[in-house]
């Protein structure tokens, strides 16, 4: 019981983990492009509520809140009815169209972006197929068994055909017995 309980939790913090890296992602799209456009960022938090930790660096705070369900860019000038001067270059609202359309966007675009970055890690690491044909089985009195093999055998070729995965095991096996 106690190991069922150990591997549900490792799986929450795993699982909590790998969400805030992607709220982190998707907040950073937003402040890295607002900071690029020159729009003073106020606030980068992870999670909500009240703040574990807090550092101020230039104009931004950085924190890391209790709550780990998501996060937010507090930037300047962008809440609807803040009072902002019309000739402060820093505000988001007096920024053209163009640029306050990038920051909006910035956010699910580093999202995509992390996802097809994952994707081309994951292939890399696992590659192609790599299921090894071996004997999970011999029935007594069969064939296979008439003919030596045994489990835990692996299957290197098929009438003198190389194979090295499952798919061309398979594929080599229907060639044998004209099923294709």
């Amino acid at each position: 019981m106690l190991n069922i309980v150990s591997n549900v939790l490792w799986y929450a913090v795993g699982i909590s983990v790998l969400f805030l890296a992607i709220v982190f992602i998707h907040e950073f799209g937003h402040f890295i492009v607002a900071k690029l456009f020159g729009i003073k960022v106020e606030v980068f938090s992870i999670g909500f509520g009240p703040k574990i930790l807090k550092k101020k660096w230039g104009e931004t705070e950085y924190c890391l809140s209790i709550l780990p369900l998501g996060g937010y860019v507090k930037i300047h000038g962008q809440e609807p009815g803040e009072k902002i001067n019309p000739s402060d270059t820093h505000a988001f609202a007096n920024k053209p169209v163009w640029q306050r359309s990038c920051v909006v966007a910035a956010g699910p675009i580093f999202n995509f972006l992390l996802t097809v970055t994952l994707l081309f890690l994951v292939a890399g690491v696992i590659g192609r197929e790599s299921v090894v044909s071996s004997i999970g089985y011999v029935e007594s009195g069969s064939y296979a068994e008439s003919q030596g093999f045994q489990e835990g055998d692996k299957i290197v070729s098929i009438e003198k055909s190389p194979v090295q995965f499952w798919r061309e095991d398979v594929e080599e096996i229907r060639k044998h017995l004209n099923l294709n």
